[in-house]
């Protein structure tokens, strides 16, 4: 509801439940711009960081203190994968399978242009496929992995 008030210069634009007078143009709207996206895993290992670092070819930047533990990262071109380990080690949640049983954050995927290298270097280094690697199209491969910790991964890759 707006409510006009008359004042010596004139009425004054205002509403009574805080928004612009209707005679007032409003600001132009500027659309927000998603600059970053990072993905934050908690785990009882800080090694989780360099597993991702490895299998996805990124950079393991130094660990971090961070309030109640410590983050460590893996990061490469605007990418992040962080990695809170607890001071005080948090409760191992029970995989949930197939991921889409559960509600809540259960996979990542990532989009590469080697699913195959992905594949070999998590399986070397304590992950492990559980469906595929498999062909949606002529031109689009992709499989689901688990990390050490069981978190789900979905690889895709695109040929043009």
């Amino acid at each position: 509801m707006c409510l006009v008030i008359s004042t010596a210069r004139g009425p004054s634009p205002g509403c009574l439940d805080g928004g612009p007078h209707p005679a007032v143009p409003a600001a132009r709207e500027q659309r927000m711009v998603l600059q970053r996206l990072e993905v934050g895993l908690v785990s009882t290992d800080g090694g989780l960081a360099e597993f991702y670092a490895k299998v996805l070819e990124l950079e393991l930047l130094p660990p971090l203190a961070a309030g109640p533990g410590v983050v460590h990262r893996a990061q490469g071109a605007g990418n992040t994968i962080k990695v809170m380990v607890p001071g005080n080690a948090p409760e191992i949640a029970e995989p949930v399978w197939p991921f889409f049983a559960a509600t809540g954050l259960r996979y990542l995927t990532v989009h590469t242009s080697d699913l195959d290298g992905v594949i070999t270097r998590a399986t070397a280094l304590g992950g492990r496929v559980k469906h595929g690697p498999i062909s949606l199209s002529p031109s689009v491969r992709m499989a689901v992995l688990l990390d050490p910790d069981g978190n789900v991964l979905e690889v895709v890759a695109q040929t043009p």
